[in-house]
């Protein structure tokens, strides 16, 4: 990777890094893992994939 940037405000990038998340799986399909998470929205529980949690776009580049 010399000479690219790592991060990019395309990219998710964790906050809470998705080995400690996986340890939260209530299931698992080949290599995703899965946990319950709450809506505050809706007001319910979904299961989703770790991937989409405890991420956001861009959260490492510098601010303006």
């Amino acid at each position: 990777m010399a000479g690219k940037a790592r991060h990019s405000s395309k990219a998710r990038n964790h906050y809470v890094h998705q080995g400690y998340l996986s340890r939260f799986a209530s299931r698992k399909n080949g290599s995703r893992f899965y946990i319950w998470v709450y809506d505050k929205a809706q007001y319910s529980f979904v299961e989703t994939n770790i991937s989409n949690i405890a991420a956001e776009r861009g959260f490492y580049l510098p601010e303006d």
